[in-house]
């Protein structure tokens, strides 16, 4: 369990961009939609193994800090990205941003994926995030 140190504030809704470079990217957009921090210290939510902010300015924000033993804290990391929903040249900009965003999170997910999850500790797995992150 963890309690958030500062209120997430989530829009409501996914960015229209964000939602058709993934559908560009034949990537299933049907349950997407924005979360607050709350819905994952709710009764039945999942466990997190892992946390990772994807937002240049999600890394100046206080983090939620989670409670239940070393064990329990998922292993946190920061892969900076700007923010598409900045760019400039009008609409084509941002749509080009959120497609070259989505590239590059996926390339890093595909090395995440690539790692021996279940043989990995909270330590372990934040090295590997962090090394996956600055590549």
């Amino acid at each position: 369990m963890f309690a958030p140190t500062a209120p997430a504030a989530p829009s409501g809704r996914v960015n229209p961009f964000a939602l058709e470079a993934l559908q560009n990217a034949d990537i299933k957009i049907d349950d997407y939609y924005s979360k607050s921090w709350d819905e994952f210290c709710a009764d039945g939510a999942p466990p997190l193994a892992a946390v990772i902010t994807v937002c240049d300015s999600a890394a100046a924000e206080s983090c939620p800090v989670f409670f239940g033993g070393p064990d329990a804290a998922p292993a946190k990391a920061h892969w900076g990205y700007p923010d598409p929903s900045n760019a400039e040249g009008g609409d084509a900009g941002k749509r080009r941003a959120f497609e070259l965003t989505r590239q590059a999170i996926g390339y890093r997910v595909l090395q995440l994926l690539a790692l021996p999850l279940e043989d990995l500790d909270r330590d372990a797995m934040r090295c590997a995030l962090d090394a996956i992150g600055n590549s």
